[in-house]
C-alpha cells in the first residue's frame, strides 16, 4: 500500500461496503453506487438457514441480484461465521462432526445459487475470537474447518477468491494456547504452515474510547498492517470504524 500511494498510484485502492439497504430506495442505491465499487451480501446462517432443513436466500438473493445488475463486484460475507448473533439457533446442540456436515451444506448450497455471480467468498470469520465461537470448537477443530471450506471452495469455484476474515488485528485481548482467542496473525500462521489455501486476509479496524476499542497511532496500524502483509497474501480491511468525536463512547 505504501509503495503504491508513494508513486501516486492508487489503482489497486478499491473501496466497498454492506449493500444490505439495497431495498431502501433510489437514493440509498444512486449513493452506493457513487462511492462503493463492491457490495457485502449476506450470508448468515440465522438469514439464510433458519431451520435445519430449509434454506432462505430471499435477502440474499435482493442484494446479490441488485449488485450483479449495476455491475458492482459482489462479495459474499460471511459465508461461515460461529458467533451467537450470526448462527441459527437450532445450530446450538450441533456436535462437531454434525456442523462440519452443515457447513460442507452450507458452501455448496451458496456457490450452486450464486457462483456464476459470487466469486470472492470471505469463507470464515473471526475464526481466532472466543466471542464468535458460540459452538466451543478447539483451535484444532476450527482449522480442521477452515481447511475443509478451503477446499471446497477450490473444488466447486476453481477461480474463488477465499479471504480469511479476522477481528481484533492488534491481538490486543489474545495469547497463543489451544483455544480461541489467539491473536490473529498466528491463526494466520497456522494455516500457512499447514498448507491452508486463502487468496487474502481480511481485518477488521474498530477505534475508539470504550469498553473493548482503543484509539491507535498511524505508526501502529502501519506496522500491524505490514505484519500481515508479510505473509504473502493480499491485504483487505474488511470493517472500519472510528470515533467521530473525543470522547468517551456512551457504550
Amino acid at each position: 500500500w505504501e509503495r503504491h500511494l508513494q508513486a501516486g498510484d492508487a489503482s489497486r485502492l478499491t473501496f466497498g461496503a454492506q449493500a444490505f439497504g439495497a431495498d431502501l430506495g433510489e437514493a440509498y442505491r444512486a449513493q452506493f453506487k457513487a462511492l462503493c465499487g463492491s457490495g457485502v451480501a449476506p450470508f448468515y446462517f440465522f438469514l439464510t438457514r433458519p431451520q435445519r432443513n430449509h434454506f432462505n436466500w430471499d435477502a440474499t438473493d435482493r442484494v446479490v441480484g441488485w449488485l450483479h445488475s449495476e455491475a458492482i463486484d459482489v462479495e459474499a460475507s460471511p459465508l461461515i461465521w460461529f458467533h451467537p448473533y450470526g448462527i441459527a439457533p437450532w445450530m446450538r446442540a450441533l456436535s462437531f462432526d454434525e456442523a462440519r456436515g452443515v457447513v460442507l451444506e452450507q458452501v455448496r448450497a451458496a456457490v450452486e445459487r450464486y457462483g456464476d455471480r459470487v466469486h470472492t467468498w470471505v469463507m470464515l470469520n473471526e475464526p481466532q475470537d472466543a466471542d464468535a465461537n458460540a459452538l466451543g470448537f478447539s483451535i484444532e477443530q476450527l482449522l480442521e474447518l477452515t481447511a475443509l471450506i478451503s477446499d471446497e471452495l477450490k473444488r466447486l469455484q476453481p477461480r474463488a477468491y477465499r479471504v480469511l476474515n479476522f477481528s481484533d488485528p492488534f491481538g490486543a485481548r489474545s495469547h497463543v494456547h489451544d483455544r480461541p482467542s489467539v491473536p490473529p496473525i498466528h491463526y494466520a500462521r497456522l494455516c500457512i504452515e499447514r498448507g491452508i489455501e486463502f487468496e487474502a486476509i481480511g481485518l477488521q479496524f474498530y477505534f475508539g474510547i470504550k469498553r473493548y476499542f482503543s484509539c491507535r497511532d498511524l505508526l501502529t496500524i502501519a506496522e500491524t498492517l505490514a505484519s500481515f502483509s508479510a505473509l504473502g497474501k493480499d491485504i483487505r480491511v474488511t470493517e472500519l470504524g472510528c470515533p467521530s468525536r473525543h470522547a468517551v463512547d456512551p457504550a
